[in-house]
């Protein structure tokens, strides 16, 4: 598969950064060299907004919240809520569950206090959390994280898929958690609305993915390549595989590209 490349989109944990959820010097020049070849970089993640604003300040472009939220130059351009009533009712099935519940607003990510190991986690992937006595105030969430063991993750999915039934999208991103978003955003949708806006072909569009909830991202690029370290599931959407994340698969397909100057000829690994 040959494709001229003007717009890349990657997850990131599991995916662009390290395996310990790092974005090396190489990952950033790498990024640096794209621009340089008028390559728009876009990163796509279930993280919220002020955490992808820290790691990417000089980015054009955030995709964040799993496709609820895309920003330009760091300001909210698209935002998909979820409605006020749907997270109340989230919130307490995740309570009959024995999940926990971790409300991901525009601006902070909030979860109940009495979760410390939660909290330390939680703080892995964003920049500010905050706990709370109670979820006081819910009309600025754009995602919804359950934490669950991963035992019970399928069945957990399972119950909520059938309780709220379409209007909800829920995926696994972790092995112990689930991302919600409202019903029909994913980061499939919010990367073609963006590749839309700016006049490229989804079929010079290349994305990186490593799980479930890259499915319908991988799906709309015309080039998407799934981790090979990553949910084997996704070979039901591509059958182009970059190299293991723990071997920085990002960064040698980047360089393959960036040596084309923007055209590679896409077999995968």
């Amino acid at each position: 598969m040959a494709a001229e490349i003007k717009l890349v989109a990657s997850d990131l944990d599991h995916t662009l950064l390290t395996p310990t959820g790092e974005l090396t010097a190489g990952t950033a020049a790498l990024i640096d060299r794209l621009a340089a070849l008028n390559i728009i970089f876009v990163p796509v993640s279930g993280r919220d907004l002020p955490t992808l604003s820290a790691m990417f300040p000089q980015a054009k472009w955030l995709i964040a919240h799993n496709g609820a939220i895309t920003a330009s130059h760091r300001r909210i351009v698209q935002a998909r809520l979820l409605p006020a009533a749907v997270v109340h009712a989230v919130i307490t099935t995740a309570e009959q569950l024995g999940a926990i519940p971790v409300l991901c607003r525009l601006n902070g990510t909030e979860l109940l206090e009495g979760h410390a190991d939660q909290t330390r986690q939680l703080r892995r992937f964003f920049t500010r959390v905050t706990e709370v006595s109670a979820f006081r105030q819910v009309g600025d969430v754009a995602k919804i994280t359950l934490l669950v063991a991963p035992a019970r993750l399928l069945q957990v999915q399972a119950t909520v898929k059938t309780r709220f039934g379409s209007r909800l999208q829920v995926t696994a991103g972790e092995a112990d958690a689930l991302g919600i978003t409202a019903a029909g955003v994913n980061k499939g949708q919010a990367l073609t609305e963006l590749a839309q806006a700016l006049n490229v072909p989804l079929a010079n569009v290349l994305a990186f993915g490593d799980a479930q909830n890259d499915a319908a991202m991988l799906q709309a690029a015309g080039v998407g390549m799934r981790m090979a370290d990553g949910d084997a599931a996704l070979a039901a959407v591509t059958s182009l595989v970059a190299p293991p994340n723990r071997l920085g698969g990002v960064d040698q397909v980047l360089k393959r590209l960036i040596a084309g100057r923007g055209t590679s000829t896409w077999k995968g690994i």
